[in-house]
């Protein structure tokens, strides 16, 4: 088989959305360290992630980015962007929205999109046909997100819902619709600098005295402000969704989690980021469904820059990427780990701790990545995992 032939054929499992699960059973069958096309190597230890992820100079990292999500438009935003000097900027720019002071600052938003949904939720859910759950935790999770990164009040739980924004990818006719979204709000939203209702976001990217921004500028604002919304709104969302669906399915889970919300709150307004974080039973739940999910489970790609991977030389230019939901899914890191078992995040002394995990790769277990291009909003996704499903179970 050609190189051409073997690029096509590992892009279109890409495209079939596979990939991971390909990618597990490669690892399974062929060890450690695995050939995945003619320019890529998948690995899947511990030792690999760290080499490959952590190793930086000052915050820069030595494994860049690769151009798969390159947008060709010389502006990439934070998510995307591949220049390591550029990326540490960005970042650094944004890093005070993400400060416990700024969260805390949101955190009335957060509650009155959550109080929202349950109230529509004790409305509606004793209805005959129920709610489609699904759609309602997108509603939901666009709704506190919008507000969050731009003061936009979307109102998906209570008018016309986007719904172009969740329907496949692949019906790619609606991306235009979406950027000439973004597009206006980022306008209203400069529009509105120094005069919005709470903290946002946005914010930090043109403050209340900052002058007109030029075209270039206006472009790496659209960009940065259509990723935070995008990011903080499907991962959320499918946090929301699963955890829910997890709980379920399995009762024992349902029943435990349920009885340390209700026993630690008399009311579902005492419920807040700060008196629900220590909640260890919660915490357990919200790590399992991470792992079992897996937040960006086609794989993190990084450009080697001539360098040792776990024992191994890669190549100056070879892609390279560590394998994160094979990880999750081998035997040899979790007992049992195709089950939800949220016991195995407890600590020793919980009553609820089960032995049977004690061997479990916990300390590798990274879901919002790790080193300098660690997921900058793992804060506010943990606030709002926690609230919601505190909330949820308290009323229901």
């Amino acid at each position: 088989m050609s190189a051409s032939d073997e690029q096509r054929k590992t892009d279109e499992v890409r495209l079939q959305g596979i990939h991971p699960w390909a990618i597990a059973r490669v690892l399974d069958e062929y060890g450690d360290v695995v050939r995945i096309g003619p320019n890529e190597v998948v690995f899947i230890t511990p030792k690999a992630a760290e080499d490959i992820y952590d190793s930086h100079t000052k915050h820069m990292e030595h494994f860049t980015r690769t151009d798969w999500l390159d947008l060709g438009e010389g502006e990439d935003g934070i998510i995307w962007e591949r220049d390591p000097v550029r990326h540490r900027i960005v970042r650094k720019r944004l890093s005070p929205a993400f400060s416990v002071q700024s969260l805390n600052a949101k955190e009335p938003t957060l509650h009155k999109h959550i109080d929202y949904f349950l109230d529509r939720m004790l409305e509606l859910g004793s209805a005959e046909g129920g709610v489609e759950l699904r759609q309602w935790t997108d509603w939901l999770a666009l709704d506190v997100s919008a507000d969050m990164a731009y003061s936009r009040e979307m109102k998906q739980m209570q008018t016309t819902p986007l719904k172009f924004l969740f329907i496949p990818p692949s019906l790619i006719a609606t991306l235009p619709r979406t950027l000439a979204l973004n597009h206006r709000e980022v306008l209203t939203r400069i529009e509105r600098r120094g005069n919005t209702t709470h903290l946002d976001y946005f914010e930090h990217l043109c403050p209340p005295d900052a002058p007109e921004p030029c075209k270039k500028e206006l472009k790496h604002m659209e960009i940065i402000a259509g990723q935070l919304l995008s990011a903080g709104y499907e991962p959320i969302s499918s946090q929301f969704l699963c955890t829910l669906i997890f709980l379920a399915q399995n009762p024992e889970s349902h029943q435990r989690l349920t009885e340390e919300i209700r026993r630690e709150f008399k009311s579902s307004h005492a419920i807040t980021t700060e008196t629900v974080a220590h909640l260890r039973f919660l915490n357990a739940c919200l790590l399992e469904t991470l792992r079992v999910t897996v937040i960006g489970a086609g794989g993190l790609p990084r450009v080697s820059p001539g360098a040792m991977v776990d024992g191994h030389y890669i190549n100056k230019g070879i892609n390279v990427q560590y394998g994160h939901f094979a990880f999750t899914r081998s035997g040899r890191y979790f007992h049992s780990p195709e089950s939800f078992r949220p016991q195995r995040w407890l600590p020793h002394n919980h009553e609820h701790w089960d032995a049977a995990f004690e061997d479990d790769a916990r300390d590798a277990f990274w879901p919002f990545s790790r080193g300098p291009r660690s997921c900058p909003g793992m804060g506010s996704a943990w606030r709002q995992t926690r609230v919601f499903i505190a909330k949820v179970l308290w009323n229901f």
